[in-house]
């Protein structure tokens, strides 16, 4: 009868409805559970203005802890998919930015890219140490090592006359 076919109908909705909802709320947690370990990070001037903003700051979301960085503290940056990996000492924060995006911001002016997937503060370099390939290992003041290509050396080199003027 009609009456037994519209129960059924609406107790088979109400399952779905059940269903979908449990499924977005399990679809919520597991990214805010990703974001929380994976890191998240934007400039803090993308905020909305206030009376004092800050210049040449990252806010790191990292591990459920927020980080306020200074672009001048970061020694190197590795490309890591749509990541960047911002190295500070011993301690890496992922920033979500391509590298390309990161170094042509106004706030990264000492950063030159050395690499396809690396980029360096030049405030933090110790020595450069030329390879039979054409290719040169930096050497940082952390004692990291970062590989210099040769398709970036010239513009290595022009970066590295005018930061020094």
């Amino acid at each position: 009868s009609f009456s037994e076919l519209a129960y059924e109908m609406l107790y088979e909705l109400r399952k779905d409805i059940w269903s979908f909802f449990v499924f977005v709320i399990l679809i919520t947690l597991y990214r805010q559970a990703i974001k929380q370990l994976v890191g998240d990070a934007h400039k803090v001037d993308e905020r909305p203005p206030q009376k004092h903003t800050l210049s040449k700051h990252l806010l790191v979301k990292k591990l459920g802890k927020e980080f306020l960085i200074k672009t001048e503290q970061i020694e190197w940056v590795q490309a890591s998919g749509n990541y960047v990996n911002l190295f500070i000492g011993d301690d890496i924060y992922p920033m979500r930015s391509t590298l390309t995006h990161f170094i042509d911001s106004e706030d990264c002016i000492s950063f030159c890219r050395v690499h396809r997937s690396h980029a360096i503060n030049l405030n933090f370099v110790k020595f450069i140490l030329p390879l039979p390939s054409g290719d040169a290992e930096i050497t940082m003041l952390s004692g990291a090592t970062v590989r210099l290509s040769r398709r970036y050396k010239d513009n290595f080199e022009e970066m590295k006359l005018t930061h020094l003027a």
